[in-house]
């Protein structure tokens, strides 16, 4: 049996938060999982799981014994891969946390040329918002995030391309002009995304003094679109989340105009794995050619 089995099934279990989910992903039973669980807390001598009818969650401990566990696993398949790789065997799993609106309408057509170039590398998606993701990348649950810049990021950020924000109305809202006044804003019914989601939005608003009525928080664009649809309020949308998107809206740019900054972020060069580099390098690669 894998020696680092146990630091597996721990980590995979703080992310479900359920041991039979574990159970499930890993092709052991849930009694094994749950024995093997309780075994390591023993070894370690400190309670990681806290259990209850719910589920399981981390205790304190288990929070920060995570980040090491982690760390460690991190480090193996580095050296997994570089053993595959100096034999010439392209070998391992990539792990990507990402926004929502990304993954949609930005990663399957880069990701379908990645595969095609390295067919042996399997990515995993993680769909999350910024807070979500930087909390991920910090604990080593990803390898990388596609996200937006962030001031004061204690992570390294390579910029791809830059995205717009648009004022999101009703279809039959009286439009005066073909861009939207952010301070139209100011006192307005509003639907924002959460501030974990997307902080980007109310730094925004924070910039021009602008203080919406904010009626609706929500989580997912397409929840935002279809209540601003209803006239349940106006929005703030990445221009990237409204394509193809089935709402009959109004989608304007905003005056003065704002994009956030689209890119890569991750730990430091030292901390990613050979398949690591190899995306990070596709990708840079990639953009200039699709900027436009």
């Amino acid at each position: 049996m894998d020696n680092l089995v146990k630091y597996k099934l721990f980590s995979i279990t703080a992310q479900t938060g359920n041991i039979s989910k574990t159970a499930e992903m890993t092709g052991y039973t849930q009694s094994g999982v749950s024995h093997t669980l309780k075994r390591l807390e023993e070894e370690v001598n400190m309670q990681l799981f806290i259990r209850d009818r719910y589920g399981v969650r981390l205790t304190p401990v288990g929070k920060e014994f995570l980040r090491y566990v982690n760390s460690l696993l991190s480090e193996e398949e580095k050296l997994r891969q570089f053993v595959y790789d100096t034999n010439g065997i392209e070998y391992g799993t990539l792990t990507i946390g990402t926004y929502t609106s990304i993954c949609t309408h930005l990663l399957p057509t880069l990701l379908n040329d990645f595969h095609e170039d390295h067919p042996g590398i399997q990515i995993k998606l993680r769909e999350g918002g910024i807070k979500e993701l930087e909390n991920w990348l910090n604990r080593r649950e990803v390898d990388m995030i596609f996200c937006s810049r962030q001031d004061n990021a204690n992570y390294s950020f390579h910029p791809l391309k830059k995205d717009a924000f648009m004022a999101v109305l009703p279809k039959d809202y009286e439009i005066e002009k073909d861009t939207f006044p952010i301070v139209s804003f100011q006192n307005t019914p509003s639907i924002l995304p959460e501030a974990e989601v997307d902080s980007d939005i109310y730094t925004l608003l924070k910039e021009q003094h602008v203080t919406p009525q904010i009626r609706y928080t929500a989580k997912e664009n397409l929840t935002i679109l279809a209540m601003v649809d209803k006239h349940l309020g106006i929005s703030i949308i990445p221009a990237l989340a409204l394509e193809n998107s089935p709402w009959d809206i109004h989608a304007l740019p905003l005056h003065p105009p704002y994009a956030r900054e689209l890119g890569i972020g991750y730990l430091d060069d030292e901390s990613l794995s050979p398949i690591g580099k190899k995306f990070l390098w596709f990708v840079q690669e990639y953009f200039p050619c699709k900027e436009e």
